[in-house]
């Protein structure tokens, strides 16, 4: 399903927390709200530039929207505009809520985090910690953590109070290249991050240390997540291949040629832990199976490049972002090969004890303890 209407590149898009609806931001200075019927409920007008960074509340009552105009904006759930938040000093690109919604981070390019009241705007924090722009920052599920990342190279871990300032806990340094993407474990334990210094890293945000580096992908990292059980890190990169690494021992586990020759922008896991969905630079977005790593499905019908996508809370859609200025709502609903199998085995099974001229090997194929491993 399309969702037209935007009239450049879209950077960003997310699903509300209940699924209803999908936020977009765009280069063309607008963001979007649309409900998974492909209808346009709002056009969220404001920013002077380009949106590089959309994310709702946990609620979903509000969200925010961040800007190449340096500002940040808050809006009430259904579009109306609530209030701007002004202080940094150079592009916006990443707006993120804390679990309990409260507190607003966002990450500049005038390498500042800041931290902010969300029901009042109000700017609790400014921190000047890395020395050179900032790339993201998030908090751990459990809200006791920040991490920063910057174009240094370096993660940095926080500790957060509601009283306190932000106490630096580690700065998590080793990568090589450029780390694009970082993300917490559900346990709020642990972190992975990749880099285009062609690794993936595991760090123990309790001590600070590098618990495993992975040789990952050629030419460079660009995505990494943990599933939702926490068991294994997927990570995604320039070389067209998705790979699953043991979270504990780093150990690789499954390496799936996603798109050869060519660059895999994003990767997520469904919620319910069954399936990997890759945003590809071959204009497709992929699904594959996480326990065998089979090709579920191939989604075709971006006429450029995909490089975002996220899953909808209860695993059913797909959104992707793609350069050709287009949003696309896509069924994300498969069965697992071994599903398949066991379907197509239901169906056959009178034909195949039958039929009397099959061969006894073919026979054999729907044996009830049959497994596809």
């Amino acid at each position: 399903m399309r969702l037209g209407g935007h009239t450049d590149g879209i950077f960003d898009v997310n699903f509300s927390p209940d699924g209803r609806y999908l936020l977009s931001a765009s280069k063309d200075r607008t963001a979007r709200l649309w409900d998974l019927k492909a209808t346009l409920l709002n056009t969220l007008y404001g920013h002077t530039s380009s949106i590089w960074s959309v994310n709702f509340s946990p609620d979903g009552k509000l969200f925010a929207s961040g800007s190449v105009d340096k500002n940040v904006r808050l809006w009430n759930a259904d579009g109306t505009f609530r209030q701007e938040l002004k202080g940094h000093e150079d592009t916006v690109y990443g707006v993120s809520f804390s679990a309990d919604g409260n507190k607003l981070v966002t990450a500049s390019d005038d390498k500042t985090v800041k931290i902010w009241n969300s029901a009042t705007g109000k700017l609790l924090h400014s921190l000047n910690i890395h020395g050179a722009k900032l790339l993201y920052a998030t908090f751990s599920p459990d809200q006791n953590l920040l991490a920063t990342l910057g174009w240094d190279n370096k993660i940095k871990i926080w500790q957060w109070s509601n009283n306190d300032n932000p106490k630096l806990l580690h700065v998590l340094e080793g990568h090589k290249g450029t780390a694009w993407s970082i993300a917490f474990s559900p346990d709020s334990q642990s972190l992975a991050s990749t880099s285009n210094d062609q690794t993936v890293k595991i760090w123990n945000v309790n001590s600070g240390q590098n618990v495993h580096t992975m040789e990952a992908h050629v030419n460079g990292g660009l995505a990494v997540a943990y599933s939702p059980d926490g068991k294994q890190i997927g990570s995604a990169g320039k070389d067209g291949k998705l790979k699953l690494w043991n979270a504990q021992t780093g150990v690789l586990e499954q390496v799936i040629m996603v798109a050869p020759d060519a660059w895999i922008f994003g990767m997520a896991f469904s919620p319910d832990g069954k399936a990997i969905a890759t945003a590809n630079a071959d204009k497709t977005v992929k699904i594959m199976d996480r326990a065998s790593g089979k090709l579920l499905k191939t989604l075709s019908g971006h006429t450029a490049e995909a490089y975002a996508l996220t899953y909808s809370p209860d695993s059913k859609k797909i959104v992707s972002a793609s350069r050709d200025n287009t949003l696309k709502l896509w069924d994300a609903e498969t069965l697992s090969f071994n599903e398949l199998v066991n379907r197509g085995c239901v169906l056959l099974e009178n034909y195949l004890e039958s039929f009397p001229t099959l061969p006894p090997e073919q026979k054999q194929m729907c044996l009830t303890d049959y497994t596809i491993y």
